[in-house]
């Protein structure tokens, strides 16, 4: 039987005690958050359509011939559609979360931060399903968005408000 609470304190301890990581805390989050980041984007570099957006940030700044050694490398995996179109939204939120949890202050209100920007995205989805901004809704998109805020907003009452910040 899964434990939420018991996944949680593991994995805050696997961020704040790993041994092959000799750095605080703040810093193993951070480290993790960019590994997340960096895993979603060549996700979506290696399978998405190359007329999207990221694809002309990753042009401006020259990435170009990385981009396709990524898609090269990438064209004999298969992948199911979720890890191809949803994962990425799911690990950039949890990056965005874990940067959230490591650089914000309490005094700063690191709830309210942490959730600001899956709230964005989620309403942005909804707003595609309109046809109110270009796009394609999806809502494994929303789950994915969803699902780690959750996560986070239980790790962050268990963990902060039993240590009565």
């Amino acid at each position: 039987q899964f434990n939420i609470l018991v996944f949680l304190c593991t994995f805050d301890k696997l961020l704040t005690t790993t041994p092959m990581l000799h750095f605080s805390p703040k810093v193993n989050k951070v480290i993790f958050a960019c590994i997340t980041l960096l895993l979603g984007g060549i996700i979506y570099y290696a399978y998405r359509i190359d007329t999207l957006l990221m694809f002309k940030w990753a042009e401006a700044i020259g990435l170009n011939s990385i981009i396709i050694d990524i898609r090269k490398c990438a064209s004999n995996l298969d992948l199911p559609a979720f890890i191809i179109y949803c994962l990425p939204n799911a690990l950039w939120t949890t990056s965005y979360l874990l940067a959230v949890d490591a650089l914000v202050s309490m005094e700063d209100n690191k709830l309210a931060w942490g959730i600001s920007l899956p709230i964005i995205a989620t309403l942005f989805e909804i707003l595609q399903a309109f046809n109110i901004i270009p796009g394609t809704f999806d809502i494994f998109d929303i789950i994915c968005f969803i699902i780690p805020t959750i996560i986070f907003i239980v790790y962050y009452k268990v963990t902060y408000h039993e240590k009565n910040y």
